[in-house]
């Protein structure tokens, strides 16, 4: 058994022994679902206080599978820390959408055009499955960053 980037693969004969199939299987869990202090906390350490001042101007909001949580293209308003489900993130070029990865309970996600400059996300991100999650608007997430450097060394 050989262990390549945290992943455990296995060989395992077909029944033609000059035909062998590698199946990866991860090794690693992810928790169904996670609170904002949990995924706050899973980064570094963060105060209760400054927890707080993020929950308090949070909303919960929930996504079918399909539905576009950020669109290709558009600015991103909301900052989203998922708490259960699966997020892809990825592009469109040349009308061939590309994944480039998926989110899982606890990340947060936005983009990061938008979030830094106010710009146009370059990245969709769709629900894979049906998602909820917990959203402030990227307006209200910079003024408690402002306040709060802890935060801000953390996203």
């Amino acid at each position: 058994m050989n262990r390549v980037l945290g992943l455990k693969i296995e060989s395992r004969g077909l029944q033609n022994r000059k035909k062998q199939a590698n199946f990866v299987r991860p090794i690693m869990t992810f928790p169904e679902i996670m609170t904002i202090p949990e995924i706050f906390r899973s980064i570094g350490p963060v105060s209760d206080a400054s927890i707080a001042e993020v929950e308090e101007h949070m909303e919960y909001c929930t996504f079918k599978k399909g539905e576009a949580l950020i669109k290709q293209g558009e600015r991103a308003t909301r900052i989203f820390f998922l708490e259960e489900g699966i997020v892809r993130l990825f592009f469109s070029r040349d009308g061939k959408e590309r994944t480039v990865c998926f989110g899982v309970a606890g990340d947060p996600f936005t983009s990061v055009c938008s979030l830094k400059s106010g710009d146009c996300s370059l990245y969709g991100f769709e629900a894979m499955s049906d998602c909820s999650a917990w959203a402030i608007s990227i307006e209200r997430f910079r003024e408690i960053v402002a306040k709060n450097p802890e935060i801000n060394n953390w996203f």
